[in-house]
C-alpha cells in the first residue's frame, strides 16, 4: 500500500479500527452536546477529526510502542496486516 502510494504520488491510506471510528463519533457527539445542540454539524465533525489526529500523532510520537515487546508470531501477524 505504501509502495503504491509512493509510486502514484497519492497520500498513503492509514488503517483505522472500529474502536477508533467510534471514538471519533463520540467526540463529534460530545462537541455538539457542549453547544447544547441535538444535531452535530460539519464543524463538529471537522473538530472531532482534528482532535483525533492530534491525539493519535501525539501517542505515536510518545514512543510508547518502543516499550512493547512482541513475540515473533505477533511480529509476523503485524507484517501480514500491514501488507
Amino acid at each position: 500500500m505504501r509502495q503504491q502510494a509512493n509510486e502514484t504520488g497519492e497520500a498513503a491510506a492509514i488503517p483505522i479500527t472500529v474502536m477508533q471510528l467510534e471514538a471519533i463519533i463520540r467526540l463529534n457527539e460530545s462537541l455538539a452536546k457542549m453547544k447544547l445542540s441535538h444535531v452535530a454539524t460539519e464543524s463538529d465533525v471537522t473538530e472531532a477529526l482534528r482532535l483525533f489526529k492530534v491525539s493519535t500523532m501525539d501517542a505515536a510520537r510518545s514512543g510508547i510502542n518502543q516499550h512493547i515487546h512482541f513475540t515473533p508470531d505477533m511480529d509476523n501477524d503485524i507484517k501480514q496486516a500491514e501488507n
